[in-house]
């Protein structure tokens, strides 16, 4: 008897600065049989084959980037005393035999610092934003799963209490809360989506894909419905990642076997939403914000999602060929 679990993979930092490159994240999908594990297979999340695209959440958030270190490095530049920064470094330097390039040295220096800090403040700024939404994701799960001695962040409470009130009005009653998921062909001659599998241990094969729904309900008809809540912008993918994850939902039965097991599962949602409820909020504002995608779009975005997939695929590869570029040359110089 095959069953499956899947886990979220800790992201590796490919870059200096993880403000205008998303850590790359994966999944594991571990196949049991019995209580024997099999085989792993690592898979991409469903967000970062959406970044191959490099889309309209893409450009935004890099032109959110640009505008957000240039303020950050303009406040600064209108703050600093340029005349005394370097007469602080040279306070700390020898006497140069050539004062006038020993100056001009010090002033770049000054500027480059002066950019570094700029580009440090608006990466700081990425990762409490980012710590918002994780944080508001963390709290609303623990209240929809029955744990209502959950501690409230006064800074989340708005948010929360919007999240619940939502589901409310709608009429949803949640059964599943922040799921993994994963998409590929299974079968019980091939139950990882390719024979090799079983003879390896680990293999990392582009051709599917994993996620995390943050929530699965039914609605008072007892339609199926997923939902993924937003604490910032709303964006033309996230109708693309909601297709991904409704394409995905087959898989609740291997991964949450128990959950109404008389359920279809391998049909799609009636809808889906996305749910922005805004970090920042002023008077006058909606408590929340909701974009609808019908099955039909749903349906056809999923077509559209899996057309991506070769092209993370084609760039996995390259990633992975200049990697091994790197090491051999490295190795040569040893």
């Amino acid at each position: 008897m095959f069953n499956y679990t899947v886990r979220t993979t800790k992201p590796k930092q490919n870059r200096k600065s993880d403000a205008l490159y998303k850590e790359r994240r994966t999944y594991d999908v571990i196949l049991y049989d019995d209580d024997k594990e099999v085989a792993t297979k690592v898979v991409p999340s469903v967000t970062t084959i959406l970044d191959a695209m490099g889309g309209d959440k893409t450009q935004r958030l890099i032109g959110w980037a640009k505008r957000e270190m240039f303020n950050n490095i303009q406040g600064k530049f209108a703050k600093l005393d340029i005349e005394s920064e370097v007469k602080k470094l040279q306070d700390e330097v020898k006497k140069e035999d050539n004062p006038p390039v020993a100056k001009s040295l010090l002033q770049q220096m000054v500027m480059m610092r002066t950019a570094e800090e700029g580009r440090s403040a608006m990466e700081k700024e990425s990762r409490r934003i980012l710590d918002y939404g994780t944080r508001a994701h963390e709290v609303l799960k623990e209240l929809l799963t029955g744990n209502e001695e959950v501690d409230i962040p006064d800074d989340l409470a708005r948010v929360v209490q919007a999240g619940q009130a939502w589901l409310q009005d709608e009429g949803i009653i949640p059964i599943a809360i922040e799921v993994p998921v994963f998409n590929y062909p299974l079968s019980e001659a091939d139950p990882l989506g390719f024979a090799e599998a079983m003879d390896a241990k680990r293999v990392h094969k582009s051709i599917a894909y994993a996620g995390t729904i943050d929530g699965v309900g039914l609605t008072q008809d007892r339609e199926l419905v997923v939902w993924d809540w937003k604490t910032g912008g709303l964006y033309a993918e996230g109708h693309m990642q909601l297709a991904a994850y409704a394409a995905s939902l087959h898989s609740i039965k291997q991964v949450l076997p128990n959950l109404l097991p008389e359920f279809n599962w391998d049909k799609l949602p009636v809808k889906a939403y996305l749910v922005q409820i805004p970090r920042e909020y002023s008077e006058g504002m909606d408590p929340w914000r909701v974009e609808v995608v019908e099955r039909e779009e749903l349906d056809y975005l999923g077509d559209v999602f899996s057309s991506l997939l070769p092209v993370y695929q084609w760039q996995h590869e390259v990633r992975e060929a200049e990697k091994a570029k790197k090491e051999r040359a490295k190795a040569d110089t040893v």
